[in-house]
């Protein structure tokens, strides 16, 4: 079990009280919550899957676009909410925030006790769903809202709804366990790892290169 210092990642939680991310997501400050721990040992768990009928996903902490982690409670209205988020940090552990239903409103507006957890990632702008995800559920931790409670996400896995949002944006290459970081030019000028032509130079994430003519 890893030992995690919940004051320490306090400092990493990303407090979103009535603001709204470039999602649109609104989040309210209930004044309870729980804190879920996203620890950088398990970066390479959280992925985005382009196409489930194949091996090819990019791991989230790739990526060099704004990417907003969002956690979703469901209203009276059997409506998903956002109830907590927090901007990706590709440099260290962080944390999320999950905001409680508060009991002096007549609405739902936070996480019930026993409610799970929802979660939803936006990609430069791009809403992604979670298709599955892997919460520890050994003491201290719970997998399910209650006030104070800790939470500790292992892994994650997205859909994604179609093309890549990022103009760069890591590809793992599951056949020789690298993945591509970045293409040049023949002059050396970097370029998008989005649709590009003619002569390239592909740069992997364990620093080999291939030469490529793409059409």
């Amino acid at each position: 079990m890893k030992n995690i210092y919940f004051p320490f990642l306090l400092l990493f939680i990303h407090f979103c009280s009535f603001s709204q991310s470039n999602c649109g997501w609104s989040v309210t400050n209930t004044a309870s919550n729980a804190t879920l721990a996203i620890l950088e040992d398990n970066f390479g768990d959280f992925t985005i899957w382009h196409n489930p009928l194949a091996t090819n996903i990019t791991l989230i902490s790739n990526l060099t676009c704004p990417v907003v982690l969002g956690v979703f409670y469901t209203d009276d209205s059997g409506q998903l909410v956002c109830g907590g988020q927090t901007v990706w940090n590709n440099t260290g552990s962080m944390a999320i925030s999950a905001w409680g239903d508060d009991p002096t409103t007549a609405e739902k507006d936070g996480f019930s006790g026993g409610e799970s957890y929802t979660f939803k990632l936006c990609v430069d702008g791009v809403i992604y769903n979670a298709n599955s995800i892997t919460m520890s559920t050994e003491n201290p931790f719970s997998d399910s809202y209650s006030t104070n409670a800790m939470g500790n996400i292992l892994s994650m896995n997205f859909s994604n709804p179609g093309g890549n949002p990022c103009e760069t944006i890591g590809i793992l290459d599951e056949t020789q366990d690298k993945y591509l970081i970045k293409q040049v030019d023949m002059y050396g000028r970097n370029v998008s790892l989005k649709k590009n032509t003619g002569f390239l130079i592909n740069i992997y994430s364990d620093m080999t290169t291939s030469k490529v003519y793409s059409f």
